[in-house]
């Protein structure tokens, strides 16, 4: 796949123009690029693009059978623009502070995982689980799994073997060594 066509497809994503992912992808619903086409589609189905529906469904039947981590959330989200599923059944946008959210992956802040409030997005690593658990007259019941959501720590290995794939690609010896 050209390097180019990717670069243009992310751009009309990430600009959330349907129009152009629609124009881009030229009937096409390349795998390779499965989520970050679906997410351009959403967008295009929800601007009422002419084109985007046939598109969408075509994703939405790649995404199930492709069964990758993610891809059954993404085709129901284009099920839901596409008028297929209620509302109600879409993923719930949740902001989330990134950056404590990979400290409970990473397995930072006492390394036992914590949880994730549905409602409000705020992360509670298991060290201010437990502080609120014995200070706290009534503290949250985090056993609700309706509202409370476990993040369990990963560790940082696999992010640091991506790190070191990255860099081994690196043609410029000077800025592999600083990497």
């Amino acid at each position: 796949m050209e390097r180019e066509y990717v670069q243009e497809v992310r751009s009309a994503v990430y600009r959330r123009d349907g129009a152009k992912v629609v124009a881009v992808l030229r009937g096409d619903v390349p795998v390779e690029l499965l989520q970050l086409v679906g997410d351009g589609l959403v967008a295009a189905v929800d601007g009422e693009v002419q084109g985007a529906a046939p598109l969408a469904e075509r994703c939405v039947m790649a995404l199930r059978d492709r069964g990758w981590a993610g891809d059954e959330e993404l085709a129901g989200e284009l099920e839901v623009a596409l008028g297929h599923r209620p509302p109600d059944q879409a993923l719930k946008v949740l902001a989330v502070d990134l950056e404590e959210f990979s400290a409970l992956l990473e397995g930072g802040a006492g390394g036992g995982g914590g949880v994730v409030d549905r409602l409000s997005g705020e992360v509670w690593p298991r060290p201010a689980m437990e502080y609120a658990q014995e200070t706290e007259e009534e503290p949250p019941d985090f056993e609700d799994g309706d509202r409370w959501l476990y993040v369990g720590p990963e560790g940082s290995g696999e992010g640091y073997r991506d790190m070191e794939d990255f860099i081994a690609g690196v043609s410029d010896p000077e800025r592999a060594d600083r990497l």
